[in-house]
C-alpha cells in the first residue's frame, strides 16, 4: 500500500470517527430531551391537583394539627415563596446580597445550558410559584384560626368564636 492509500484511509477513518461521535452526541442530546419532556409532562400533572394543605385549609370540620403538618410536609424540600412587602435597610441589604448570589447562579446556569443541563433549584422555584397566593393564604388562615384550636386539634365553630368574643369583651 502506497503512502498517499494509507493517509486516504487514515482521512476516511477520522471522518467515520468523528460522525460516529456527532451521532453518538445527537442521540445523547434526544434522550436527554425526551427526559426533559416526560419530567415536564409528570410535573405539570401533579401541578394540577391542589395540594392537601390548601383542601384542608377550606374546610370548616379540619383538625388544625393535620393541615400544619400537610403544609409542612408539602414544603419540605421545596423552595418557599418569597415574601413580598416593605422592608427595612437591613432586609434591603440582605435582598442586595441575594441578587448578587442570584445573578451568580444565573451565570452558573448560563454555562451549565451550554452545557445541556438543567438546575434542579429553577424547577422547584417554577413548582412552587403558582402557589404564592397560596401560601400567603395558609399563614393568614393559620394566625387567624389559632386561638380558636381546641386541645385535639378542632377549630371552633364561629358560633364558638362568636361566643368566645362576647366573653372577651364583658
Amino acid at each position: 500500500m502506497s503512502l498517499a492509500g494509507g493517509v486516504i484511509l487514515l482521512g476516511l477513518f477520522q471522518e467515520c470517527t468523528s460522525n460516529r461521535q456527532a451521532s453518538l452526541h445527537t442521540l445523547d442530546h434526544h434522550k436527554e430531551e425526551r427526559r426533559r419532556e416526560a419530567r415536564k409532562e409528570s410535573k405539570d400533572e401533579a401541578d394540577k391537583e391542589e395540594p392537601s394543605w390548601v383542601k384542608m385549609m377550606n374546610e370548616p370540620n379540619v383538625n388544625y394539627f393535620e393541615a400544619i403538618n400537610a403544609f409542612n410536609q408539602y414544603w419540605q424540600g421545596r423552595q418557599v415563596p418569597e415574601e413580598r412587602g416593605r422592608k427595612d435597610e437591613s432586609e434591603k441589604e440582605n435582598e442586595r446580597e441575594k441578587e448578587g448570589k442570584r445573578e451568580r447562579e444565573r451565570e452558573r446556569e448560563r454555562e451549565k445550558e451550554k452545557e445541556g443541563y438543567e438546575e434542579d433549584e429553577e424547577e422547584m422555584e417554577a413548582e412552587t410559584h403558582p402557589l404564592r397566593i397560596a401560601y400567603k393564604k395558609f399563614n393568614a388562615w393559620q394566625r387567624e384560626v389559632y386561638p380558636y384550636v381546641q386541645a385535639d386539634g378542632s377549630i371552633m365553630t364561629p358560633e364558638q368564636q362568636m361566643e368566645v368574643y362576647k366573653n372577651q369583651r364583658k
